[in-house]
């Protein structure tokens, strides 16, 4: 048996040794790693950390001492820790390979990677639901709902929306049914009921272009929205189509918010979602943003009212999103109703090859919202 493992062992040690001579001729090579490699490391780390559980498990089990002499097992246990010290040694080398290069993929390559991704998930849940693997759903509805995605900003593969729901009950994309003034008609019995009902909040208070990779001015559309843990549906903070685009001069400006249309309970994480887009000198449509960020409500103590920003780099432009963390929040509606004033209409510059500008009312020395 001691023989049988040491011929393991060398066997072992000389596939690793190919394996490294292999990754130094890659080193070599004139060309950037492809997320393919960075796939495969990331499996073999897997393979690799098996093989250490296995054998820490294998030495902690009755049957590895079994029938054994003190002579025997001495010896087996030698020669499964210098396996596994080998296994280590690779673990350590796999860790400390570099990030990937992904300077100079094109937009056209990020999009083909990513549909690549998506349709290797879908194969793969599809696979494992056939094999009766109930994980297998979820990565069919990971790849249905487009979730799966690629961007060199991110480091490659990342999830671009809230994934944390079962896919063949809940739609990403419903908008939340819930409104204001819900409890408008509540009636407390005493102080400390109506402080058990209260909870902390989130006001979005600016999303800005903080950047962008082809410039100013652009002309924006798209959607922001934010989830919370009330339904987890959409509640859309910015949204327009490609005919009602938004003219963005510079970094300081910032998107035109139109929502939300109720609080945000900052009961659970808050998730902002963007999807923008932008027409380009030619007319074209290019995708701005991409991606999420959260806003941390899980375990969290608000002490005070604080204001902060987040910064999500996808595309061709990171966006700044900057929020109000409000201590025991009570939701307020404003209804504004207009009875007087001069009424003035004005249209911003039409965006290329668009047929419709964006059209907004002002009232006149009168109203400022």
């Amino acid at each position: 048996m001691a023989g049988s493992s040491s011929r393991k062992w060398r066997r072992v040690g000389v596939r690793i040794a190919v394996e490294e001579e292999e990754e130094e001729e890659k080193a070599k090579a004139p060309k950037r790693r492809l997320w393919a490699e960075v796939q495969d490391v990331e499996a073999r780390l897997r393979v690799v950390h098996e093989k250490i559980r296995d054998l820490v498990l294998g030495m902690k089990s009755k049957d590895f001492s079994a029938g054994l002499s003190e002579e025997q097992l001495a010896a087996k246990q030698a020669m499964v820790k210098e396996e596994k010290s080998v296994w280590i040694k690779e673990y350590k080398r796999l860790s400390t390979l570099k990030l990937p290069d992904f300077s100079g993929v094109t937009e056209a390559e990020r999009a083909a990677e990513a549909v690549r991704l998506k349709q290797e998930a879908l194969e793969e849940g599809r696979r494992l639901i056939n094999a009766g693997d109930d994980r297998g759903f979820r990565l069919e509805g990971l790849a249905r709902s487009r979730v799966i995605d690629f961007d060199p900003k991110q480091g490659g593969y990342y999830h671009n929306r809230f994934c944390a729901v079962d896919f063949t009950s809940f739609d990403l994309d419903e908008e939340s049914p819930l409104g204001p003034m819900r409890f408008t008609d509540a009636v407390y019995d005493s102080e400390g009921e109506y402080r058990r009902m209260v909870s902390e909040a989130v006001n979005i208070l600016s999303v800005k272009i903080a950047s962008s990779d082809v410039g100013f001015p652009i002309y924006v559309y798209g959607t922001v929205v934010v989830r919370d843990s009330v339904d987890g549906k959409c509640v859309y903070h910015f949204r327009r189509d490609s005919h009602h685009c938004q003219l963005i001069n510079s970094e300081n400006e910032s998107l035109i918010l139109t929502g939300p249309k109720r609080g945000l309970a900052l009961l659970d994480d808050i998730y902002v979602e963007t999807d923008l887009k932008i027409k380009d000198h030619r007319g074209q449509d290019r995708e701005l943003s991409k991606g999420m960020l959260s806003i941390r409500g899980t375990g969290r103590t608000v002490e005070e009212c604080e204001v902060e920003t987040d910064s999500l780099a996808t595309r061709l432009s990171t966006v700044v999103v900057t929020y109000a963390v409000v201590k025991r929040a009570v939701e307020a509606t404003i209804t504004v109703e207009v009875v007087q004033g001069v009424f003035m209409e004005k249209s911003l510059p039409t965006p290329p090859a668009s047929r419709t500008g964006l059209c907004f009312t002002i009232v006149k020395k009168r109203l400022t919202l």
